[in-house]
């Protein structure tokens, strides 16, 4: 017997028995199951030199993919669904799935999950001091773990899922953590290599910076908005309400002096008009400075309006005066949005 040495490590062990013949194994027997062993560990090292540089090029392209998908727009929870998807090809696991901590609890929730018995992990909650993966997220530390039943069990996955050997490395480090990133194989199946978690960890690192800059860039846009719309509502208040007001006092002033009662009565009527249209000013003006993540209570009222009218067979009119977004609580709203 002769070891198979891979990078100085023995693989195995190569053995030969009961000699064709019946006599006994010489020194030159020796040298060539020596040779034999050497020739199996080039070929092993070369396959495994494969198979790691096949599996980088699967990482590189769904870290490419994941940033695109992120820098176009795409949708958050559609670029998640990719990360647990990509995770789980580039590991050759059963299953992936990405929990991210919810913000303003203690908890993760899985936003995505992929492979077998994934539809049943979506959306489940695991509270992040009561799951062996909490740990991953709050030291930045990955779990390789050989058995994962238990900290399935811990997590209350449901028990269809089948969970064998785990692997779990955090989505980004510091203040830039979001969640973990889990791939896990049926019970029985291939324990996760420390190569294969090098490659999740860089994965996982690369998606979480792609998913800061994509927060970044919606920041960035949102606050472009804003400026927009507090310019757009200043022009109106500062210029064309004055005008109007302007044009309107004028008018009253023609209703003193004009000799006619049909003219009198035309003059108001365009007074009454003006100050209409500079109520209706005013409220778009309201709606420029609502919240651009919140709906505002008149877009609410707009949007059932909207949705009404396929109904109705016509559009109805909408008239709103005043500081709805801010006078009126959450509560009368939802009474408001009821009654319309």
């Amino acid at each position: 017997g002769v070891p198979i040495r891979v990078r100085d490590e023995v693989f195995g062990n190569l053995y030969l028995t009961e000699k064709a013949g019946g006599g006994e194994f010489d020194p030159e027997d020796e040298v060539v199951v020596t040779a034999l062993a050497t020739a199996a560990g080039v070929a092993i090292e070369n396959a495994r030199l494969y198979e790691e540089t096949r599996r980088r090029e699967r990482w590189l392209q769904a870290s490419t993919e994941i940033s695109t998908a992120l820098l176009s727009g795409t949708d958050p929870h559609e670029v998640t669904a990719l990360v647990a998807q990509r995770a789980r090809e580039i590991t050759d696991a059963g299953l992936a799935a990405v929990a991210l901590l919810e913000e303003g609890r203690a908890e993760f929730v899985v936003e995505a999950a992929d492979g077998e018995g994934g539809e049943r992990l979506e959306g489940l909650r695991v509270p992040l001091g009561h799951s062996v993966v909490g740990p991953v997220f709050t030291g930045g530390v990955s779990l390789r773990s050989a058995d994962g039943g238990e900290a399935a069990r811990e997590a209350k996955v449901p028990t269809q899922v089948p969970v064998g050997p785990l692997l779990a490395v955090p989505l980004g480090l510091g203040y830039a953590a979001r969640g973990v990133i889990s791939v896990v194989n049926p019970p029985g199946g291939a324990v996760f290599s420390e190569g294969t978690q090098r490659l999740l960890e860089a994965f996982a690192g690369q998606a979480a910076v792609a998913l800061e800059l994509a927060d970044r860039r919606r920041d960035t846009e949102r606050l472009a908005l804003l400026e927009d719309r507090d310019r757009i509502a200043k022009d109106l208040h500062d210029t064309v309400i004055q005008r109007l007001f302007a044009a309107a006092m004028t008018l009253m002033a023609a209703i003193k002096i004009t000799q006619k009662r049909e003219v009198a009565v035309r003059i108001q009527r365009a007074v009454d008009d003006l100050d209409d249209t500079m109520r209706q000013i005013r409220s778009t003006i309201f709606a420029l400075q609502a919240p651009v993540d919140v709906a505002s209570l008149r877009s609410r009222v707009h949007a059932l309006v909207d949705a009404a009218a396929e109904q109705l067979g016509f559009a109805p009119s909408v008239r709103l005066d005043g500081l709805l977004d801010t006078a009126v609580d959450d509560e009368i709203g939802e009474h408001l949005q009821a009654v319309v």
